[in-house]
């Protein structure tokens, strides 16, 4: 949560990691045992967030953002017959923009991620729990 009037915007870094495998009908109609590819986004961008409203039953501020990504991918083949499986390993540039709420203790994103060759959509649900120490 944020006083939107003095800090509307705030910078962000983040680190991710995603897989996401072949389908079984592709493994049926190919030469695959296995395929799979795993993303690794390192992030940077901005989220600003926008005035709240319903501030009597509970203050949600509506958010947008925005990020560029440097993705650090693995496809990893597997085939059925003899032939050697291989790891092939590349990076690309890419971003993301997104839209979504924060409550004080909550906050939903969803996201879309672009880079050539390479779309999805993802969604972020965070709770936060605040913590009291004394000492």
């Amino acid at each position: 949560y944020t006083d939107n009037e003095y800090i509307p915007l705030f910078l962000f870094g983040k680190i991710g990691f995603a897989q996401f495998p072949a389908s079984q009908d592709f493994y049926q109609r190919s030469e695959y045992s296995h395929f799979s590819t795993n993303i690794l986004p390192l992030t940077l961008g901005g989220r600003y967030y926008f005035p709240p409203f319903m501030e009597r039953v509970v203050i949600i501020m509506p958010i947008v953002e925005f990020s560029g990504s440097l993705l650090i991918l693995q496809n990893y083949h597997d085939f059925k017959n003899a032939r050697p499986g291989y790891i092939e390993e590349s990076t690309k540039l890419g971003f993301s923009a997104g839209i979504g709420a924060s409550m004080f203790l909550l906050d939903i994103m969803t996201n879309y991620h672009y880079s050539p060759d390479y779309q999805y959509l993802s969604f972020d649900l965070k709770l936060r729990i605040p913590l009291f120490v004394t000492i």
